[in-house]
């Protein structure tokens, strides 16, 4: 199944240092984050302000789904190999979109 994105706006979560987005595999609702730092690198900027962070995610969105849906790609096998369930509840994290 192809993973669905939320249209809604990323969040930046100042405590974590990542910017969460929501997207749906089926009727399994999935959070991903992708850190600060990824972000940064992605931009070769090590001091993003929140606000550009979250233009930083906006602007390079499309590369971040496609890194998102090859982690939860990865995850889900993995999970297949192991007979064990992926979750649901903990965000899938992006550390590195390069």
């Amino acid at each position: 199944m192809t993973l669905q994105f939320s249209r809604e706006d990323p969040v930046y979560d100042e405590a974590s240092e990542m910017v969460r987005f929501l997207a749906r595999d089926g009727q399994t609702q999935l959070t991903f984050a992708v850190t600060r730092v990824a972000l940064e690198e992605l931009v070769d900027d090590p001091k993003l302000d929140p606000s550009d962070i979250e233009h930083v995610f906006r602007e390079n969105r499309a590369l971040i789904e496609q890194k998102a849906v090859a982690l939860w790609e990865a995850v889900k096998t993995e999970n297949e190999r192991r007979g064990t369930a992926p979750s649901t509840i903990d965000p899938h994290v992006l550390a590195s979109l390069l």
